[in-house]
């Protein structure tokens, strides 16, 4: 994980991901200190896959892509869990996004 510094203002938006990649579903905040990470969740209809996007205090940002529901989910759990064991607390709960829903069906 990237080391941790002050949060720029602009990851503390909701609305479109950047580039137009895809709607946002789910936001999470985690702070340690007087820093902010954001995850946000989503799925991306154009590429049909699911979507875990990390912003990191020093401005960089990860991005993971699943195939499969249970593999986003696990995906999430530890990051979440990552996350805590470096002393980041869950900054209140998450916002949901509705407009990062699927457009099909999920099996």
């Amino acid at each position: 994980m990237a080391p941790p510094q002050a949060m720029p203002e602009s990851f503390c938006r909701l609305g479109p991901a950047p580039n137009n990649e895809a709607d946002f579903s789910m936001v999470w905040f985690f702070t340690r200190n007087r820093e902010r990470v954001q995850m946000d969740t989503f799925y991306d209809n154009d590429t049909t896959e699911f979507v875990i996007r990390l912003y990191y205090p020093d401005g960089s940002r990860h991005v993971e892509r699943f195939a499969s529901l249970d593999h986003f989910r696990q995906a999430v759990e530890s990051v979440e869990k990552r996350l805590t064991a470096d002393d980041w607390m869950q900054d209140g709960e998450p916002f949901f996004i509705p407009e990062g829903f699927p457009r099909r069906g999920l099996k």
